[in-house]
Formats: C-alpha cells, structure tokens, sequence
C-alpha cells in the first residue's frame, strides 16, 4: 500500500498511456499534503491515474492535462476519498479536474473546484459514474463543459451536503 506525504510533482508526463505523475495499477493509494501541477497524460488522469482505492488529503491540483478523461484524477478503482484539497485550472475531454468511473464511491469533502475544464465532453470539474457519489462543504465555481455539466456531471446516486456552485458552464446543466 503506497503512502505519499509532503511531496511534490510538477512537469512530468506519461507520453502513450495513463497518469501523468501517477499510476497505481491496484493496491490502496493514501496521499497526503501532495502538489500535483502541470503534470499531463496522453490518455486518462494527467496527474493520477488509479485502479485501487485511492485517499487525499490536502492535495493541489493545479495545471494538469489529460487527453481523455480526468485532467487531474482518473480513477477506475473501488473508493475515491478527496478531503481538503483545491482543484484548479486542470483539463481534459471529460471531467476536467476528476474523473470517476466503474461504480465506484466517490466522497469529496472540504474541497474547492475552479476553472477547470471539460474540452470536448461533460463535467467540467467532476464526471462520476460511481454508484454513489457524496459531496459535503464543497465549492464548484467557474468550470466549464463543451457538453453537460459545468460544474459536475453524476449518472450514479449524488449527495450534496452544503455546496456552493457559480459561474459554471455548459449547454446542459451549468452547476450540475
């Protein structure tokens, strides 16, 4: 099981596949007090890409790209938990700052999302086809999707437990 602590990563790339600073192909991943800036992936998770249950807590995400999905975070894995962290100006096709797929849980909790963007899809900070999905004391301001959900797209069960959405974009659905 990996555990990250008080570290940086900024500049690094995963030229023909996933996770720009990380892949975790399946094991728990913990993170904590993390930077992840201008990392890029040329396909999903241009920060992390992650297929176990991955944990952060105090991370910044600032100025990551993915081609696909997930500018910040792809993951494809069982629990998704992000606490205290601030997602910003990060990119991809889909779910700009993070994407979760593959039913996975997702909880986001005491964590700020802003100007992100969805390039070419939906969830310009969040797409999450999770089974459950649980957001509490979360801001999603100034994102943007090409598609659907400026702020955040959720096919799965979404629960917001005080959120502020504004200024997000989209043809459909500009906060959610």
């Amino acid at each position: 099981t990996p555990i990250i602590i008080q570290s940086t990563f900024t500049l690094n790339q995963a030229n023909n596949g996933v996770g720009g600073a990380i892949f975790n192909a399946s094991s728990s991943l913990t993170l904590r007090d993390i930077t992840l800036s201008n990392n890029h992936a040329n396909g999903d998770g241009g920060g992390i890409y992650n297929e176990g249950a991955l944990s952060v807590d105090t991370g910044v995400f600032n100025g990551n790209t993915a081609l696909y999905g997930g500018g910040a975070i792809g993951h494809r894995g069982s629990i998704l938990e992000i606490l205290n962290s601030n997602f910003q100006n990060n990119q991809a096709q889909g779910g700009g700052a993070v994407g979760a797929w593959s039913g996975t849980n997702t909880v986001i909790g005491n964590t700020i999302f802003s100007q992100n963007n969805a390039t070419n899809g939906s969830g310009g900070a969040i797409v999450s086809s999770a089974s459950s999905t649980t957001f509490t004391n979360v801001s999603v301001l100034n994102n943007a999707a090409a598609d659907s959900g400026g702020g955040i797209l959720s096919t799965g069960s979404l629960t917001i437990n005080v959120g502020l959405f504004a200024n997000n974009t989209a043809i459909y659905g500009g906060g959610i």
